[in-house]
């Protein structure tokens, strides 16, 4: 794999690994105004770290719910920690 490049998963059930399906509970599960569910746990790249990119299913919470299908990054750094970079809806 080439450091900066995205590696395309075969993945077709949508397995997150067991510590990338805490991180994603963990970081987005608080969130207010939003649910998200996992669909494709699709790509990652190799930075001074890894980014996970997870496709999601975004509902916002309204009086009457709006889906939204966005794309969710996962910054994992080198000592395992992972932090929230970004959500962006797929048009």
């Amino acid at each position: 794999m080439v450091v900066g490049t995205w590696k395309i998963l075969d993945n077709p059930d949508c397995k997150l690994p067991q510590k990338l399906a805490s991180a994603y509970t963990d970081l987005l599960g608080s969130m207010l105004g939003a649910g998200y569910t996992p669909m494709l746990y699709a790509a990652t790249q190799l930075v001074a770290g890894t980014n996970h990119l997870i496709i999601s299913k975004q509902t916002v919470v309204t009086k009457d719910p709006v889906e939204h299908l966005v794309y969710v990054i996962i910054y994992e750094d080198l000592d395992g920690k992972f932090s929230l970079t970004q959500i962006n809806t797929i048009v």
